[in-house]
């Protein structure tokens, strides 16, 4: 019983190394195949052209003017068409009373109260 039990150990040892060597060398055996050369050369094109792009966005990127954060209103006092609102109060509002311009008109929609508000420039 012994024997027999040696004998099946060996032999299945002798498969397995026998596999084991077959597997280490495919190269060896088969020529690369002509499909997989092509497409490792396209990923090196690819590459090669992504990173020119993305030298090319860093170099855009720096001569954009910075980013103002959103929510900040910016002045431009050179602009005519943006300038401070003249001396006093055109609107008649006093800021932070919570009281509306007359010139808006208050609608309802879906129980929500929202204002029309006119976009000339006096305000009427």
């Amino acid at each position: 019983m012994k024997k027999h039990l040696l004998l099946l150990f060996a032999a299945a040892g002798l498969c397995a190394g026998a596999i084991a060597v077959d597997q280490t060398s495919p190269e060896s055996k088969t020529p690369p195949d002509p499909k997989i050369t092509a497409l490792e050369q396209q990923v090196a094109t690819l590459q090669a052209s992504v990173k020119t792009l993305e030298e090319r966005l860093a170099k855009v990127e720096s001569e954009l003017p910075p980013k103002v954060p959103p929510g900040v209103l910016q002045f431009v006092p050179n602009n005519p068409a943006i300038q401070p609102p003249a001396t006093g109060n055109p609107l008649g509002v006093i800021p932070g009373s919570g009281a509306v311009p007359k010139s808006w008109t208050p609608r309802e929609f879906n129980g929500w109260t929202y204002y029309v508000v006119p976009c000339d420039a006096q305000g009427k």
